[in-house]
Formats: structure tokens, sequence, C-alpha cells
């Protein structure tokens, strides 16, 4: 009985192949990673990992690697029992955890493990099934009854067995309704409103009699519910009507047969049965039913029939938990690969190796096998027949090498029996040929290969040649001349009728059968010349007539039709790998290739090919050498060394999952990187880790990562790159698993992207921020140390290296000076002599007149008159020699300061030339003027210049032999000087002295009497032509005469202001935008003058700096931005003014807090009473009429100021004079009220600051300090000791405290220092000043 329930089995596996899709079970279990396998139930997370319960605890898996969560008693976080029964996932993503002990959760984030707080109940026993609703609560089905738990309020309840009915499984509806199976043949519907359940009858009172039980409800949408029973099949429920109906009355084969454990719905209509004798799928709309069973020598058939759960993912594959044969999973197939094998059992292929495929013209497909001979294939029911054997009627070999379709005739090549030809009609051999039989002309028994030509003839590739067959006389002729004994492997005629021939080992041949020549293929490429010895695996024409051929070992090509050009794709170049074994050519174009690696498919428009191996559904990676068939309809069929595969390309569809990349794991010197987890809620999981810190010394890493996929594992693809180390995507295939070593200190980012297909990259990139900080000696603050010692020991060794070269420079500077001061001391001996023959001769030609003229008296009018015409020009020229000189000490001192404007230039020199005509002509020396223009305008010191040119035609004319040269060179447009030059026939002067004649002191040997000089006259040129950006030279360059050369700039600046006269002691200083006449005397007190007329002003400010530094403006608003400039103590100002005049200046000025102590003097041509009234009521405290006289101002100036000091003295001074006395107007009376209202509010804090009272006042502290010395004369600290002091003086007067008493009262810090500051303030001690009072 036991034998024919396994062959009604698998008869009817395989009629379901044939009519259906195929079904391979993939198989996970303890051998794969899983910790045991019984397998209760399965669940998938958000993220697409996969949960799986067990007997030995909870399993995680990834597509590659399961994670293992047991018990572990010496660890808080770890998993309450490892007898796991049910699982479940929250909306939160919590894994709820149904164990024998009772049930827990699981935080994937945080990788924690939680139980359930109630301080009413204690679930400690099996929990069965779990089901989280949409209302954050979780239900849970125990023996003691049903438990609700509400996340959000932290509370447990009860439905109790005794008060309501024992529950089985739970299962949440579509439309959120909570229902539950129960033993007493009702399912129950939750009402939230009552917090109740309600009851539907499922089974009748004789089936609950049987003890017949409920297990699982199904929402199978506008079918109803589908309700599974232990043993009495299945029912379908109307929610609406509560009509039950027997899905299973009429099938006596499920009825009653089999035992259901779990039931779950696919594609929704297709209920799957899983039951204690495998997986039962029954269609809600035609009832058909098929049945998965457990096949022992089928490896992809289920690896228990025990089912305990069932469960679809993502992707659409089907999860199967089994009780001893661990998780089963069948892969949702884009790739439609079917697959045919041996597994022994009646009609399956009875062969591995399958070599040869071809259809006859009744529908059966022949398989020739090297190790189990010929088979034939029905496709209507998928059932293979043997025809092997060693009866006359079957082929008597197990290794069939080629077949070939002939009408209704079947030639079967065998490699070690001959030939065989069998008639299609009866299935029965005709005929055997074998070289034992004479006259038919084989040499060989070993025949690979048949081809039968479009004109009919049959040819036969053996080991040792080609053979063509005479149907006449029914024997074979041996073709000498073809590829002569070669091994043949492959025959094909194209589509011009020409004969193919593939050897083993000697290449390609082509055939004309028609000529009955033949000719080796070769090829001249210069990357690929081994044709004529190359391995031919397979020949093939695809639609463009190209033709196509495989090798072994040299990858494969094809011969282009229009060209005949060979083009290989050579392995390690085009292709990964190198035998290649038969080709096809489907509908779209694509060339599909089989090798010993895998399937190709190579798309010749773009180029590019894509690789389909074990991984992707095929029954292994080795492929049969010319071993490929296209039925009509599209199908192909490949011959592989363990099986046949067959699919149709149309079906073949990529994949378009790709769940993102997650990492796992990491190892830090290779030990579990656990972070900051701590073994509580808080901590994070390596799943939502995005950044680690880690020390100098952990610097080795192991990053794990997954993208969690099921279908094609080991086929997904990731790139990875490590941002810092890596300078370009990585690509990996398999690996999920990366090592870097020995990483330097610094920031890293490692990022992964996946895909499932290679094609497509998953969009969001998993990222790792890693940091690995430096050792403390190559830290940051180590550096700043390092720093701070290498700038410590380089300033020692500088500081060294400079004294040592200070003191080296300063023995040479020493040296230096030494000679220097030789040679001006020379120099200065050579000056003052002359410089006493230059004063001596003056002198006497003075003296001697002088004591001539006080002899005679008055008796020699005629002759006194001469003798003081004498003494007059003698003075004259002590006076020129003295101002020489004070020119020179001012050049020296760089206090010449010049006055550009622009003058006629060619008037200057020739006026300057006219002063010396006289001195020419008396002398005899020509003198011209030569210049292109009569009229030169220039930016010029005018009396600077006349001295330059004073000097030049002084000296040239001295030295002068007959004449002197002046001549006036303007330049043109480009040049930027213009030049004066003065020229004498003079004795030349050396060259190598053109500039020592410019230094002080210098002079030159003269044979001329009376023409020495003094040595200062060039010095002093040059310096008032450098002053003037110009420059005075000697040019050389000229040769018979002596050349002196004036550059000056065509371009300058012009300026309004005058050289100084430093006789009348006056100076004017450039201060910004403001003129400043600093005063000789060197005061500090500063006045404002504010005048519109420049003329005016500066007269007036000569005229009173002698005693103040003056400060120039032109109206209103220049002089506000004076008085926040500088510190005024007074200000005199003209009335009518542009832009602001000065009775608003008055105004503003007395108003400003910062300016109102301040002194205004008003200046004008008014003399009406209106007007001095208006400026006395701006504030003025001094009115002036125009014109007036300078005294009258300086005395009206010093007036206010001596009587503003008068006023600060007697209130320092005395000890009752109140602070009005020192307050010039409105303005500063409010502001000393306040003050001293300020300062007797905090009078008795002996620390009081001047901080405190700024900022109590709402003003800075410098323009507190800047307003009291204005007012008082004293800094803003001895105001406020003064302020106390006066107060001490008021409350001696009254009388009522001691002087100790009152010492405090005022803030001072002791008696003793209060008394001798009294003392000191007002000269009066305190006990002196209250006797005086009385």
């Amino acid at each position: 009985m036991k034998k024919l329930f396994l062959i009604l089995t698998v008869a009817t596996s395989i009629s379901f192949l044939a009519e259906g899709r195929p079904y391979y079970f993939r198989h996970y279990t303890n051998d794969n990673g899983l910790s045991n396998n019984t397998v209760m139930d399965g669940i998938q997370d958000r993220r697409g990992f996969m949960w799986f319960a067990t007997k030995e605890g909870l399993n995680r898996f990834d597509g590659s690697q399961f994670r293992i969560f047991s018990h572990n008693q010496a660890k808080s976080n770890s998993l309450l029992n490892n007898y796991v029964l049910a699982l479940c996932e929250d909306h939160q993503g919590w894994i709820w955890i149904g164990t024998a002990r009772g049930v827990c959760y699981y935080l994937p984030d945080n990788d924690y493990f939680g139980t359930i707080e109630d301080e009413n109940y204690r679930i400690d026993f099996a929990v069965r099934d779990i089901v989280a609703d949409n209302n954050d609560n979780i239900w849970l089905s125990t023996f003691s009854g049903i438990f609700r738990y509400s996340k959000s309020a932290g509370k447990l309840t009860h439905y109790p067995v005794s008060e309501y009915f024992p529950p089985g499984s739970i299962t949440m509806t579509n439309a959120g309704d909570i229902w539950v199976t129960s033993a007493d043949g009702s399912i129950y519907k939750h009402d939230a409103r009552t917090d109740n359940f309600i009851g539907f009858k499922i089974l009748t009172d004789t089936e609950t009699a049987a003890s017949i039980s409920l297990g699982k409800i199904v929402d199978a949408g506008s079918y109803g519910f589908v309700v599974s029973t232990r043993t009495a099949g299945l029912r379908l429920f109307d929610p609406n009507s509560g009509i039950v109906t027997n899905l299973f009355e009429d099938d006596n084969q499920l009825h009653g047969n089999i035992i259901i454990n779990t039931i779950h719905l696919f594609e929704n209509r297709d209920i799957w049965i899983g039951s204690e004798s495998g997986i039962y799928i029954y269609n809600l709309e035609t009832g058909f039913v098929k049945v998965l069973q457990t096949v022992t020598t089928d490896p992809f058939t289920l690896s228990n029939n025990a089912i305990r759960f069932l469960y679809g993912d993502r992707e659409g594959g089907i999860w199967a938990g089994t009780f001893y044969g661990g998780v089963n999973y069948l892969p949702q197939e884009n790739k439609s690969f079917e697959k045919f094998y041996p597994t022994g059992l009646p009609g399956s292929l009875s062969g591995n190796v399958v070599r040869e495929i071809r259809a006859d013209s009744y529908g059966m497909i022949w398989i020739g096998t090297e190790d189990a001979g010929l088979t034939g294939l029905d496709p209507r029911t998928g059932i293979f027949s043997s025809y092997y054997g060693d009866s006359p009627s079957l082929v008597n070999s197990r290794n069939v090498q080629g077949l070939l379709v002939d009408n209704d005739e079947l030639w079967i090549g065998t490699y070690d029996n001959g030939i065989y030809l069998m008639n299609l009609k009866t299935g029965t051999i005709r005929y055997h040929y074998t070289v034992r039989e004479p006259g038919r002309g084989l040499k060989t028994n070993s025949f690979i290969t048949f081809l039968k030509t479009t004109g009919g003839t049959v040819y036969a590739g053996s080991a040792s040649g080609l053979y063509r067959f005479n149907r006449e006389t029914s024997s074979f002729t041996h073709l000498e001349n073809v590829a002569q004994d070669a091994f043949i492997h492959a025959l094909y005629e194209d589509s011009k009728g020409l004969v193919w021939v593939g050897t083993y080992g000697r290449g390609l041949y082509k055939y004309d059968t028609s000529s009955e020549s033949c000719e080796q293929v070769l090829s001249d490429s210069s990357d690929y010349g081994n044709l004529k010895n190359e391995y031919i695996t397979s020949i093939y024409e695809d639609k463009d007539r190209n033709i196509w051929f495989t090798t072994e070992g040299s990858g494969f090509g094809y011969i282009n039709a229009a060209t005949a050009e060979i083009r290989m794709f050579l392995p390690g170049r085009d292709v990964e790998f190198a035998i290649f074994c038969a080709t096809l050519q489907d509908s779209y174009g694509h060339i599909w290739i089989t090798s010993t690696r895998g399937l190709l498919r190579y798309d010749p428009v773009t180029g590019t090919y894509t690789v389909y191996t074990r991984d992707n559904g095929l029954l292994g990676n080795t492929f049969s050498y010319n071993s490929a068939y296209l039925d009509k309809n599209g199908r192909m069929y490949f011959g592989m060394v363990n099986g046949l595969l067959a699919f149709n390309p149309a079906e073949i569809k990529e994949s378009k999952y790709n769940p993102p990349v997650y990492f796992t794991d990491l190892h830090v010197n290779g030990k579990v990187y656990r972070g900051n987890r701590t073994d509580s809620p808080d901590s994070e999981s390596i799943l939502v880790t995005d950044r680690i810190s880690l020390k100098h010394n952990q610097s080795s890493l192991s990053i794990d990562f997954v993208s969690p996929s099921f279908t094609s594992p080991d086929l997904t693809k990731y790139k990875y790159m490590m941002e810092g180390v890596d300078p370009d995507w990585v690509l990996m295939s398999g690996g999920r698993n990366v090592n870097y070593a020995n990483l330097p200190p610094g920031d890293y980012i490692f990022r992964v992207v996946s895909s499932t297909s290679g094609n497509i990259w998953s969009e969001a990139e998993a990222r790792l921020r890693i940091r690995i900080f430096p050792p403390f000696w190559l830290s940051l603050p180590a550096y700043i140390l390092y720093l701070i010692t290498l700038a410590i020991i380089g300033y020692f060794l500088i500081m060294t290296y400079l004294k040592r070269k200070a003191v080296e420079n300063q023995r040479e500077i020493e040296a230096i000076e030494a000679g220097k001061e030789r040679e001006i001391l020379n120099a200065k001996i050579s000056f003052f002599t002359n410089i006493t023959h230059e004063v001596r001769t003056p002198l006497t030609l003075i003296k001697g007149p002088l004591d001539r003229v006080l002899k005679t008296g008055s008796k020699n009018l005629k002759d006194n008159e001469e003798n003081l015409m004498i003494i007059k020009k003698n003075t004259d020229r002590l006076l020129r020699l003295t101002n020489q000189l004070l020119d020179f000490r001012k050049t020296e001192k760089e206090r010449l300061r010049l006055n550009f404007i622009r003058t006629d230039l060619y008037e200057l020199v020739e006026s300057t030339l006219n002063l010396f005509l006289t001195y020419s002509e008396e002398n005899q020396i020509s003198v011209r003027m030569h210049s292109p223009v009569n009229h030169y305008e220039l930016a010029i010191d005018r009396e600077a210049v006349i001295k330059i040119l004073s000097n030049l035609l002084s000296n040239a004319l001295k030295f002068a032999e007959s004449k002197v040269d002046i001549f006036l060179e303007p330049g043109n447009d480009h040049d930027s000087v213009m030049r004066i030059r003065v020229n004498n026939d003079g004795n030349m002067i050396p060259k190598n002295l053109a500039e020592k004649i410019f230094e002080p002191f210098y002079q030159l040997d003269s044979n001329k009497p009376g023409k020495k000089g003094t040595g200062l006259g060039l010095s002093l040129a040059r310096s008032i032509a450098e002053l003037h950006h110009g420059r005075l030279f000697l040019d050389t360059a000229v040769s018979h005469i002596n050349s002196f050369v004036l550059e000056l700039p065509r371009f300058q600046e012009e300026s309004v202001r005058e050289i100084e006269s430093q006789a009348k002691g006056e100076r004017l200083e450039e201060n910004g935008e403001f003129e400043v006449f600093s005063s000789p005397s060197g005061t500090s007190h500063n006045l404002l003058l504010v005048e519109d007329e420049i003329e005016m002003g500066r007269f007036i400010a000569k005229e009173i700096c002698g005693d103040y530094n003056v400060i120039l403006t032109h109206n209103g608003e220049e002089a506000l931005l004076a008085l926040k400039k500088f510190n005024i103590i007074l200000v005199v100002s003209d009335v009518i003014m542009p832009v602001m005049n000065g009775y608003e200046l008055c105004r503003q000025i007395k108003s400003a807090i910062e300016f109102s102590h301040i002194p205004v003097i008003l200046l004008t041509a008014s003399v009406h009473v209106n007007a001095k009234i208006e400026g006395l009521d701006a504030g003025a405290d001094a009115y002036i009429e125009k014109p007036f006289e300078t005294e009258h101002l300086m005395a009206q100036i010093h007036n206010l100021i001596k009587n503003r000091r008068l006023e600060q003295q007697n209130f320092i001074n005395s000890p009752l004079a109140h602070f009005r006395s020192v307050a010039l107007n409105k303005t500063d009376e409010e502001f000393l009220k306040k003050l001293n209202s300020t300062l007797m509010e905090n009078l008795s804090e002996t620390d009081l600051s001047v901080e405190k009272i700024s900022e109590i006042m709402g003003i800075s502290i410098s323009t507190l300090y800047r307003k009291v010395k204005a007012l008082t004369d004293l800094n803003s600290v001895e105001y406020i000791r003064l302020t106390r002091l006066k107060k001490a003086a008021e409350l001696l007067m009254d009388g009522n405290y001691r002087i100790n008493e009152i010492s405090y009262l005022v803030g001072f810090s002791s008696p003793s220092y209060f008394s001798t500051s009294f003392q000191k303030q007002f000269g009066i001690s305190p006990s002196q000043f209250i006797k005086k009072l009385k």
C-alpha cells in the first residue's frame, strides 16, 4: 500500500510539472547554520530579514548567514526561553517571541530583549500564537486563555478560558479585526467597543464530539474566511452571512486523510495547506489540488513532509518550516528554468550527462546521454522513456553521442557501438551499422555527430574522419579529403549550402558538397592565430548568416558573413572563462552560449553579456558539448552533465527587488565591536549605527554587511568604498565582508551599495562614519606642545645667534662709526676752518671800516659812507651764510616743508639768472639761457627752486672760465620729469667725485683766490630737490664741461599751505582733514577756531597759536567732528558760515553733555543788538564784533580760561562750595546734579567704582572722565573722593555725628584715612574745621 501511494504521488507530481510551474525547493538546515531542524514559525521583518522559531532558539537569516539568539542564564539581555513557538512583528518593528515559558520581545535597533512587566499577571507558560493589531495591542494565545497587551498603556488584559473559550490561533483580517479559533468548534471576533468576543459556529456538534479541532483562519478577501481543521479539511466561512462551506466534502483524497498544521493564502486564491504529509495546494476557483511531498532521491523536493508554518516574503518566495527538515524555500523564479534530472523514480530522466537533443515530427524529444543511452521525453506528460537495452529493438550502448531525425527514422551515433537506425513509428531499431559488417564502409564504431543537408544527404562525423551515407547501397563512404582522420566534433550546413566541419584539435573546415572541395579556416588576426589547431565544440549560423563557433579553451567567436572577418571573444580579455559548449539564437537576436561555468546570453547590439549559473536556478554550471535544441515555440533545450535544462527566453525576467544594505557586524582587532551597547533599551545596534569612534590602537576593522535577499542571494553584488582609503568603488560578488588593516588616525566614511541583478544598484547606500583618534603623541595637544617646545628652543637658538650676531655687528658698527666719526671730525674741522675764514673775512671788513668811522667821526663823510657800505655788504654776507646754515639744519631735521603751487618756470629761471648778470659782467663770464618755450607752468615750491638755482648758478659763475649756460628741457608728453641743466666750462670735476661733492662739508680745491665755498651749498640743494620729489646730480655723460642737472616731476600735487616761518615760531601741521597750528611752547591746550574765510582763519590761528594749539575748521559740521577728535578747552567761531552757522554750532555744543562745558566766543561783523542777543541765547560765553584787535581776542580767551580755573580751584579747595559753582550752563548743572545724586545714593560704599557710576548714569567711562575733567579739572576718582569729603563737611557742620561716624558714613575705610584726606584737600583737619564753624 505504501509503495502504491509513493507511485501515485510521483505520478501526480510529474503530471503537475507538465501542466504547471515547477517547484524547486531550497533547503536550510543545521548544516547551513540553522540552530535546529524543527522550525515552528517564521516571519519577515521590515528590513527584509527572515526570523525563524526553532526548538533551540531564535534565528535571523539574511539569505547567506544565520544569526542565532538563545537563552543565557548568565545574561539579562537574552532570549527568554529556547523553545520558540510563535513570532510577530509590530508596527514599531519590535519582534514578539512566544516561547514555551512565556513571551518576550526583541528590539532590533537596540539589540535588546525585554519582557512584559505587569503587576497583575505573569505569563510563564507556553504562548502558541501572537498577533499585533493596528491599535498597538499585542494578542497572545495561551492554554490559560487570551491575553491582550497594550504597549501604550503598558497593561495586560486577560480573557480566561473559564470565562470565554479555549483559544487556538489568532488572525488579524484585512479589515483589522481580531479573530480567534477555538477548541469548541467556533471562531470568535473581538468587539473593540464592548471588549468582548462574538462566536460563530464552524464545526457541527458531531465533528466536535469526534475531537475535530479548528486550526487557523485566513482572510481570502471576496471568497470569505478559510478556516482549517486538524483532520477534517478546510471550511469556507462567509463573515457577512455566517454560512459555512466544506471545501473538501467531495474529495476523499484530502478529506480525512491529511493532518493539517497550517494554511496560507498565496496569489489571492491559492490556499497552501501545510500538513503532516507535505503541502497541498487548493485553488479557490478550480478546486484543483497539487501535492508537494518529499522524494528522497530528488534534491529539489521538500526536505520533510511535516510542515509547521508557511510564509510568503516580499520577493514572492514561499517559506515552509518543517518538523525535522529545517526550513524550505521556494523562490519566486524570475528566470523560469525547468530542470530534468534523474531521481530514480519511474518516468524520470535515466541519465545524467545529456549529449544530444533532437525532436521528431510526432512531438517526441529524443535525448542521447553518455551514461544511460537513448531516452525519449513526451513534453505533454513530462514522462521520460528509456530505449537502452541488449535486445535487438533497443540501443545497446550507454554512450549516445549524436542524433539525427531523418523523416520517420532516427540516426543514433554511439561512442562505442557504431550507428543505429530507429523507426520512429514503431520505436524499434531497424538497422545497426558497425565495423564488423563488411561492405558498409565503416572504419570505426565511434560516431559523434550527424548532419542532413538540404539535399537529403546524411553525413556522419566520427572519431576518425567524416562519412557520407549512400541510401542506394545503404553504405558509408569515408571522405579522405575532408579533415582527413580528424576527430569530427560538429557538423553544420549554412544557408548557402556549405558544410562547416568542426574538429577536435585541428580547427574549423569549410566543405563545398557540390565541388567536394574542402579548405581549413585560418585566422590572420594579430591577437588570435591558433584557429588551425583549435578544439571546436559546436557550430551555429545566426539570423545575419554569421557563423558562430565555440571552442574548448579559447572562448568563442564568429565569422562575419559580409567581410569573412573572424571576431574572437577571448578568455581574460572579452569573457571570464574559456570552455564553451553550444550556441542558439532566440527571437530577440540574443545569442545563448553554454559553457562549463554557466549559461551566457550575449547581446550583439550592445556587446554586453549576462551569465546565469546555479544561483539563478540552473541544475549546475557545467553543460555538455554540442548539446542544444530550439523548438518551434522558441523553447530552448540544453544538455548538462547532470540533466536537461529547458526554458523560453521570453520568460526570463530580471528581478527588480533591490533591498537596502545593512551593517550586520563589526569586528575591531578581531573582536566584536560593542561601542556604547550596554544591554539596555538605550543601547544602539549595529543595524542603526552610523558612526563609531576608535582609539589609535583599534585600527584593524572587519565590516559585515548584507542586502537581505533570498531568491538568488549569492548573486547579490556589492560596491564599497572607504573614503580616505579607496580611490574609487570596489566591486565584489558573493562576499559581504571587508577588512581594513592598520588604518592611520583620521576620519573615514565606509559606503556600500548592493544590486541583486548586477545592473541596478540600490538608491540608498549604507554609510558608516569612522573616526580613529591619534595617540596622544600624535594628537593636536601634543602637536601644540611640540610646537611650543620647538618655538622655545628656536627662540633660545635665535636669541643666542642674534646676541652673538649683535655683538659682532656692534663691533663692526663701532669700527664703522669710529671711522665715520674721524671722517666727520676731519670734515667738521675743515668745515669750521672754512666757516671761520668765511666769518673772519667779513668781520674784518666790518671791524676795520667801523674803526675808521669811529676814529674819523664826521670829519670825512665820503669815507664814512664808503666804510658803511663795506660794513653793510659784509653784514649781508654774514646773513646769507647764517641763512644757509639754518636751511641746511632744516633739511637735515626734515622740518623744511614745501608748498607746491603752479608757477611759470621759465619766468622763475630767467628772473633768477638776471640776479647774477652783474656779477657775470664784472668777471667777464658769458651767461646765456636756452629754452624751446618761453612759458612753462609746473607745480613747484618757488623759494625752494630759487635756492637750488641760485646755488647752481653761483657755483657755476664762481668756477667757470668764460661761460655759463642754463638749459630748460621740458621733455615730451611721455616723460615723467623735466630738467634744468646748468653748464660751466671750468676745471672738470673728476667722475669719481660726482657723488662726493654732494656730501656735507666737502669742498673741491680751487686755484682761484676767494672762490672756496663752505661745502654746504650742493648738499643743501640736493636735499631740497629730494624734498621736491626730484633729484640733483652731476651728469658725467657730458664731456668737456661740468653739467649739473635738476630733475623735477612734471606732475606734482598742488598744495595750499605755505612754508612755515621758523623765525616767527609758527608751524602748520597736517592732521587728516583739519589744519593744526601747534604752539612752540609745547602746550597741550587745544583751541578750536571755526572760520569759513581761509586766509582770515589762518591769520587768526597764527596770531593766537603762541600759547595754544589751534585746530582750524571752516564750518559748524567740521567743528563738531573736531570736537569729537580733540580735547578742546575753548571754541572761537565766526557766525556767518556755510553748512552750519555759528549760532547753531553754539547751541549744539551747549546742548551736548560731552561739550556743554566748553566756552564759546562768537565773532561777527554784525553790530545789531538782536545779533548779540541771539548769540547769547545760543549759549555764547563772549561776543566780539569784527573788525577786532588780536590783543582783544587774546585777552578774552585768557580771561575766560583764567576765570574757569579760579572757579574750579574754589570748588576744589572750599569744603562747602556747591557743584553749581562749576556748572557753566543748564546742561552742565543737570549733569552734575545727576552725578551728585548718584554718588549720594552710593556714598557709603567704600569700593564705589567709576565703572559702576558710569553704568548707573548710562554713559561711557571715557565720556564721564572727559566731562568731569572739563568741569572740575579732576579725574573721576578724585571727584568721587572730593564729593565724599564735601558731604563729610556738611555733616560736620550739622554736628549730629562724631568724626569717626562720619568717616564711615561717607565711605572711608578708616577715620585716620579720612582725617588725612580732609587735611590734604582743604588744608584743615576735621576737628579744626568744627572749631572754625563755632
